[in-house]
């Protein structure tokens, strides 16, 4: 496989494990009813809203920039990198959760992989200039 074929690759599994990882607990007996009875109960009146408002505009923002850099797209490499750090910084807002151990994987590795592109994109000679030369 080229690193142009495994960047792709990356960026893309990224996505797919990231949405793997947000509906694998929608399975029947994932995480235990009595379990999430107990995290709904802890959550206070419209806790829940604005943090979903700002995960569904980064999930949204997050998307394009994947798009965007599996076209080489210039303007994706810093849209990537922004919406990952703003990811970072709002994380710790989120309200109590509770998620299977295979919601917990696929996050993991979609974040490895997420991570992985990001540093193809910036420093694997071959993939950076591919969007240097789009400039």
């Amino acid at each position: 496989m080229n690193n142009i074929a495994l960047f792709r690759s990356a960026a893309l599994g990224s996505l797919a494990l990231g949405f793997a990882g947000a509906l694998v607990d929608f399975l029947p007996g994932m995480v235990p009813e009595t379990v999430v009875s107990a995290i709904e109960a802890t959550l206070l009146p419209g806790q829940l809203f604005p943090v979903a408002v700002a995960g569904i505009v980064l999930g949204l923002v997050g998307l394009v920039a994947t798009i965007g850099l599996v076209l080489f797209e210039p303007w994706s490499r810093p849209l990537a990198l922004v919406s990952t750090v703003a990811g970072v910084v709002l994380y710790p807002t989120m309200p109590p959760m509770v998620q299977s151990g295979w919601a917990s994987m696929f996050f993991y590795l979609s974040a490895l992989t997420w991570g992985a592109s990001l540093v193809m994109a910036y420093y694997a000679p071959l993939i950076s200039e591919r969007f240097a030369r789009d400039s």
